[in-house]
């Protein structure tokens, strides 16, 4: 009965009542915090062409680290991918989520039907851009990056073994001293072990061939000074990238604030739309979302 009283004398107390209502207080302020954090993450709406289907897609926003939020506090910052197809339903696009002061972090889609899904399968990397793809079978695949702000960095490589669901980094692609002056022409694989990359550079050796054996775990530097049978070619990424796959040809058409996925059966000259990516995403820092 003592307790039952004191309880209740406790709960009638105007200081109670005023504990009470504060807690409740907090616990608003709080939800109204975390309800303001989220819209000033909103993103604004954004629509694609009439009649044509806006394709899934699944972020992910565990970075390495490398934080570059000074480049580009809060807004939007553009998808600048390159598509790769695999087959007929399996595509690859890669690049990168870029502000105006240079890239914000890599970025590397999958879809697994035709386009109307994608997923970010491989970690990004602040400040970084995926610069080429290179797949030898519907398997096994590379992936190079490097740091992409203000000047290129030493490029990294990474491979699949699954057909791009998930991707092992394999470290450091060496091209030798002042690769912040280089630019990459290709990425080639002619076997799961055999691959090389080529790279224009303006200082030092102009032509620089970095060679593997072991699927891309070490490389061999060879330049202009030590090889002469170095291939380059301007055109050289078109001519490895697939155009014809699965019976199919694929192609991004870049519009205003969308891009559109197009796809042409076979030799024919008629080109469908096949679905559409928003091209600005929303960023915090270097966290991004899409637009609903």
């Amino acid at each position: 009965m003592a307790h039952a009283r004191a309880e209740r004398t406790r709960s009638e107390h105007p200081c109670h009542a005023l504990v009470t209502s504060c807690g409740m207080l907090s616990r608003l302020v709080v939800a109204l915090a975390s309800a303001v954090k989220i819209a000033a993450f909103a993103c604004p709406s954004v629509s694609g062409p009439a009649g044509v289907m806006r394709a899934a897609l699944e972020l992910r926003n565990d970075d390495d680290g490398e934080g570059v939020g000074w480049l580009w506090d809060q807004g939007a910052a553009r998808l600048d991918v390159e598509l790769y197809p695999i087959d007929g339903r399996v595509l690859i696009a890669y690049g990168d989520v870029a502000a105006p002061a240079g890239p914000l972090r890599s970025m590397l889609l999958r879809s697994h039907d035709g386009g109307k899904s994608w997923r970010e399968v491989m970690r990004p990397h602040g400040g970084s851009t995926i610069l080429r793809v290179a797949f030898v079978d519907e398997l096994h695949g590379w992936a190079l990056w490097s740091w992409g702000v203000e000047s290129p960095g030493m490029p990294q490589i990474a491979r699949t073994a699954d057909g791009g669901r998930r991707w092992r980094e394999l470290g450091e692609v060496n091209i030798g001293a002042d690769e912040h002056t280089c630019s990459p022409l290709s990425l080639r694989f002619t076997s799961t072990l055999a691959g090389e990359v080529e790279y224009h550079c303006d200082a030092g050796p102009s032509h620089r061939l970095a060679r593997t054996r072991d699927g891309g775990r070490t490389w061999l530097l060879q330049t202009d000074d030590t090889a002469s049978t170095l291939r380059v070619e301007a055109s050289d990424d078109v001519a490895t990238v697939p155009t014809l796959i699965g019976g199919s040809r694929w192609s991004f058409l870049q519009a205003d604030r969308v891009q559109v996925l197009r796809r042409q059966l076979g030799h024919g000259p008629a080109w469908s739309d096949v679905g559409w990516l928003p091209r600005d995403l929303c960023v915090r820092g270097t966290r991004v979302a899409a637009p609903p």
